[in-house]
């Protein structure tokens, strides 16, 4: 599988990560909404796993992307990109290996 190919993967799991918690939430909002209970009732052990899946996701796809940016063919604009998306060192916190 070619970097490209790998990078749409990757690219396309984590938002469907991203959609499949925005979806649990809205369900989980109305059920809410319609048995009057309360919002975090419930949901600690799906919120974990939305958020362990969306974690291993962005490794890869961070981790990718930053190997990628080594290679002198990239340009600058990759490494570029990588630098302000950790702008705050949010990303290189969490994730191995992305500093």
């Amino acid at each position: 599988m070619n970097l490209l190919t790998k990078l749409h993967k990757f690219v396309e799991e984590t938002v469907k990560v991203c959609n499949d918690f925005v979806n649990f939430m809205n369900k989980h909002l109305d059920v809410c909404e319609a048995t009057n209970s309360p919002v975090n009732e419930g949901i600690s052990e799906e919120v974990l796993g939305f958020h362990h899946d969306f974690k291993r996701h962005m490794d890869l796809l961070l981790n990718l992307l930053k190997g990628m940016a080594a290679n002198p063919q990239s340009g600058q604009f990759l490494g570029q990109f990588l630098l302000r998306l950790d702008f705050n060192s949010y990303f290189s916190s969490i994730i191995s290996g992305f500093t």
